[in-house]
C-alpha cells in the first residue's frame, strides 16, 4: 500500500507541474488541509478540496513556470516525504525564485488529506515519523 502512495504523490506532482488542477482536485480528499510553509509570511492552512486547488491557482497566476522538482520520495507509510526543488519565477517582479522544499503528504483511502511543507528536510522527517 505505502508504494502505491508513493505514486499517488508523484502523479498529484505531475498533474501539478502540467497544470492539470482537475485532475489533481481528483487526488486530493474532500478534506484536504494544506498547510503553507510556517515560516513564509501570511502562512495559512487552506481546508478542502476547493480552497486547496484555488491556492493553487493563485500560485500559479503569480508565479510563471512553478514547478516543483522532486529528488527524493520517502515512503513513511500513510505519508510521503518528498525532497525536492521549486523553481519559478514573479509574474510582475521576474524575480527568479530557485529553493530546496521538503513536503509530507498524508495519503487516506488513496487520496491526498493533508500537504504539509517545512524548510528542512529533518523537519519533514519528523513530521513523518523518520528520524534519521
Amino acid at each position: 500500500m505505502s508504494q502505491e502512495n508513493v505514486e499517488i504523490v508523484r502523479a498529484a506532482i505531475e498533474s501539478f507541474n502540467r497544470g492539470d488542477l482537475d485532475t489533481l482536485l481528483r487526488e486530493m480528499h474532500p478534506e484536504i488541509e494544506w498547510h503553507d510553509q510556517p515560516e513564509l509570511p501570511g502562512s495559512t492552512i487552506h481546508r478542502g478540496a476547493d480552497a486547496a486547488v484555488e491556492h493553487l491557482r493563485s500560485v500559479q497566476r503569480d508565479l510563471l513556470g512553478y514547478h516543483m522538482h522532486p529528488k527524493e520520495l520517502l515512503d513513511a507509510g500513510a505519508k510521503v516525504v518528498v525532497c525536492g526543488r521549486i523553481s519559478a519565477h514573479g509574474r510582475v517582479s521576474e524575480v527568479p525564485v530557485d529553493r530546496s522544499v521538503f513536503v509530507v503528504y498524508e495519503i487516506q483511502a488513496g487520496r491526498i488529506l493533508r500537504v504539509r511543507i517545512f524548510g528542512t528536510r529533518d523537519e519533514a522527517l519528523e513530521a513523518a515519523g523518520l528520524r534519521e
